[in-house]
């Protein structure tokens, strides 16, 4: 895989992508590395680790 200064997505498709979707106008049937499918449909979990001292 070749590396590109820009980055690896194209942020610009992708924003495009999601803007489509949450209006629930487009349907995306498409995917690509370029626009990858779990950040169009937010198909991803948030997390971040317990803070100092917080009980799991």
């Amino acid at each position: 895989m070749r590396h590109y200064e820009n980055g690896y997505f194209s942020f610009g498709l992708l924003a495009l992508c999601v803007m489509a979707v949450d209006t629930k106008k487009f349907t995306i049937n498409v995917e690509s590395p370029y626009i990858p499918r779990w950040l169009i449909f937010r198909e991803y979990e948030l997390s971040c680790p317990p803070f100092f001292g917080q009980v799991v």
